[in-house]
């Protein structure tokens, strides 16, 4: 489900008539928003949610390689074979 919230030039988040967030912003990931006092602000501000898989994806295949490099380093050491 889609929260939709606006947000001010100021990035402050506007309230609809019922007292629900507001934004021009459409997004299915719920751990893109998070409350700081009774500020709701967007920890990926600026960036879709597209772009924001785009980076999580490259992330895990950096990390995946340095597990993959420091594996290999480790049967070396120990005089192992792959």
């Amino acid at each position: 489900m889609s929260k939709k919230i606006t947000f001010d030039s100021a990035g402050f988040p506007r309230f609809d008539e019922n007292g629900e967030y507001k934004t021009d912003l459409n997004t299915n990931r719920v751990d893109r928003f998070y409350l700081d006092g009774e500020e709701l602000k967007d920890k990926y501000s600026g960036k879709t949610d597209k772009q924001i898989e785009e980076l999580e994806n490259a992330a895990h295949l950096t990390m995946v390689a340095q597990l993959e490099a420091q594996d290999i380093a480790i049967r070396a050491e120990k005089g192992l074979e792959e």
